[in-house]
């Protein structure tokens, strides 16, 4: 039997607000809407105006989920108007209330009462009484917020719940990209609940103190001058006597590659007594990567070699041994596939063994045997628009050299701009198993987090973050994105920053 919805939204709509709807309309039924005069206003000073259209012409953001219109042009069936939620009414049994205006738990649950149906709406950070998505995310950005949470809750039977959350990247400088974002992963939202249920929410001790910002304006200023004044490039970090502590990123020792190439992701592999480092090398001029490799000997790196090449971007080198054989699983996204590789003369010949996972936009994977199957964690893209950093997904399969991997029924894992990204393999440490991963939390790669997987098997997964640590910005890094340990070899990257003009 068809289901009935019903939604109330405000008479100027939010186009991930139409893309949202549009979805719920295809996979469970007959829609209802409501139309309430607007509830909302558009408080954008006269310097923000201007700095957002810059940001679109200059930096080419797009702002197509935020564009607004009004509803009775965006939709094609009927629009029911009224002045208070209250006069909502059906004619017919209502299975459940989707509301995109922010109401107070008394009025959502009068309404669930009314409608004798749960009643959902988007939550937004600092209490917003408008429910304006672009207006919570500015709120958030001027207090100096690297990330928005946004959450489904549900409300029925007196009862409140937050069904579903997910945690997005604020990038700095970037205001209508991060908000655009934002706003596209909000049209998934609500659907993925509908098919998944709730979905897990990452654990952490660690608090993050965030200072003030500047006004958009200046800060899209001081974006612009960095962009002019400096140059970025990603290079190595290693040390040696590690203490598999990743604390001390920052005072790991450098190594640069020349000025016209960067080097990121390292993975260690001791191979016949030798110790070598893989990494993505890219040239500056076309950000086009391959993989390179060298080896640590004598308390230094030497001088890398390229390995292995295709006609598409490959970083993320995650190589390991697995039955008297030398396999790499490198960042193929481009491809439309996560490849793994098989060496065939290490460490220069490579051949594809097998495509784990094909038509999917997925990046940074690592694998790791656990309770007697192979998991598979990479990070997919969902929707154009979307961060690519952000969504954790998770499959596994009884072999590894398999094309038969089965996703996990609550995938996306985790939705979180903290921990959403790999940053090298899963590490088995006093018999517990961490995962390092990337903090995009102001933008892509910012730090390392190290989380402790708790919970894993084919319905449930859940992770703790137990260290975050930042770059040292008094050596000109900008960001950190990678860390792996080999015995004593620890290795990581960063984004040094150095003038143009000197």
């Amino acid at each position: 039997m068809e289901k009935i919805i019903c939604v109330i939204l405000d008479e100027s709509v939010a186009f991930w607000q139409v893309e949202a709807i549009k979805r719920i309309e295809l996979s469970e039924g007959e829609v209802k809407l409501f139309a309430l005069k607007s509830q909302q206003s558009n408080n954008d000073s006269f310097l923000e105006k201007i700095v957002f259209t810059l940001e679109k012409k200059l930096l080419k953001s797009s702002d197509k989920f935020l564009k607004k219109g009004a509803v009775h042009h965006l939709f094609e069936q009927k629009v029911n108007f009224i002045n208070d939620i209250a006069e909502v009414k059906s004619s017919k049994e209502v299975n459940y209330c989707i509301s995109f205006i922010a109401m107070n738990d008394s009025k959502a649950f009068s309404l669930s009462v009314q409608l004798s149906a749960p009643v959902y709406q988007y939550v937004f950070p600092n209490d917003l009484k408008n429910g304006d998505l672009f207006t919570g995310i500015k709120e958030a950005y001027k207090k100096g917020a690297n990330t928005f949470e946004v959450i489904l809750r549900r409300y029925f039977n007196s009862k409140v719940e937050d069904c579903y959350f997910t945690c997005n990247g604020v990038e700095e400088g970037l205001f209508i990209y991060s908000s655009n974002a934002i706003a596209a992963k909000c049209v998934l939202i609500l659907e993925r609940f509908l098919k998944q249920g709730n979905n897990n929410r990452v654990h952490s001790t660690i608090k993050l103190f965030e200072k003030k910002r500047d006004s958009i304006a200046r800060t899209f200023l001081k974006f612009l001058i960095q962009k002019v004044v400096f140059k970025k490039q990603w290079i190595l970090l290693y040390q040696f006597n590690n203490n598999k502590s990743i604390s001390d990123i920052s005072s790991f020792v450098a190594y640069s590659p020349p000025k016209t190439k960067f080097w990121a992701d390292p993975f260690p592999l001791t191979y016949r007594g030798t110790q070598y480092v893989f990494f993505e090398e890219a040239e500056l001029k076309n950000n086009k990567g391959y993989i390179a490799c060298c080896k640590a000997e004598n308390g230094t790196l030497s001088i890398p070699q390229k390995v292995l090449e295709t006609p598409y971007h490959l970083s993320f080198p995650n190589i390991f041994e697995y039955n008297g054989c030398i396999y790499m699983i490198p960042e193929s996204a481009a491809s439309g596939a996560i490849e793994l590789w098989k060496c065939t003369r290490f460490p220069d010949s490579w051949e594809l063994e097998v495509k784990l996972i094909e038509d999917i936009k997925a990046v940074d994977t690592v694998v790791q045997y656990i309770n007697g199957k192979w998991w598979l964690f990479t990070t997919v893209k969902p929707m154009n628009f979307v961060s690519g950093n952000e969504e954790l997904c998770i499959y596994f399969s009884e072999n590894l050299i398999s094309n038969n991997w089965i996703a996990h029924t609550k995938n996306p894992v985790l939705s979180d701009a903290h921990v959403g990204r790999n940053a090298g393999k899963i590490a088995l440490e006093d018999g517990r198993l961490y995962r390092y991963s990337q903090y995009s939390g102001g933008g892509y790669g910012k730090a390392v987090s190290k989380s402790e997987i708790t919970t894993i098997n084919e319905h449930a997964y859940q992770e703790k973050i137990v260290e975050i640590v930042f770059p040292d910005s008094e050596r000109g890094y900008d960001n950190v994105h990678s860390y792996n340990i080999d015995n004593e070899l620890a290795l990581s990257d960063a984004l040094r920053k150095k003038r143009r003009f000197i």
